[in-house]
């Protein structure tokens, strides 16, 4: 992990905004099929809220995909090294979670991270807007998230407060 050099402190994304890069250095990421692909200096970004890798890097290393029904199929040689799926507009990789190493590390990321566990059930239902448990698990099976613990399921307040109705006292008047 370094510094970046001057060239690299600054990234230009859509509506031609800069954003501080704070990091650089390699990343290795475990594919579903057990293919360890190595990212060497990959920008940490702290303003962005999700991880992107360029295909057009990618394809300068000699990778090629296959893109398809809602689907993407990374390859090297001409075999198939992971799988991915459209999820919000952006093709998402599928990782083997239990092989996930990185060389990144940094103090900040791992100081924000949530105490409660990642592969909780109610993490996931309120990180994506308290969604039903039915359509957490569709996800898991799906392997757009990791197989979570349903064993711990816990009343959600928020869901809770969601369903009330508002009730106005009769009679009440405003007085101005």
């Amino acid at each position: 992990m370094r510094e970046p050099n001057l060239r690299e402190s600054k990234l230009r994304v859509e509506n031609d905004l800069e954003v501080c890069i704070d990091k650089v250095g390699d990343v290795s990421l475990v594919l579903a099929y057990e293919f360890e692909l190595v990212l060497k200096d990959t920008f940490y970004v702290p303003s962005f809220r999700r991880n992107w890798i360029s295909i057009s890097c990618l394809d300068k290393l000699g990778f090629s995909f296959t893109f398809g029904d809602r689907k993407i199929n990374p390859m090297l040689n001409f075999q198939i090294i992971g799988y991915g799926s459209l999820v919000d507009g952006l093709y998402k990789l599928s990782l083997d979670f239990n092989n996930i190493s990185s060389s990144i590390v940094v103090e900040n990321f791992i100081a924000k991270r949530s105490k409660v566990e990642e592969k909780s059930f109610m993490l996931w239902h309120t990180h994506l807007g308290h969604i039903s448990k039915e359509k957490v698990e569709r996800l898991t099976k799906t392997y757009i998230l990791p197989s979570l613990n349903f064993d711990v399921l816990s009343t959600c307040v928020d869901c809770i407060r969601g369903k009330f109705t508002k009730t106005k006292k009769k009679g009440a008047t405003l007085e101005v």
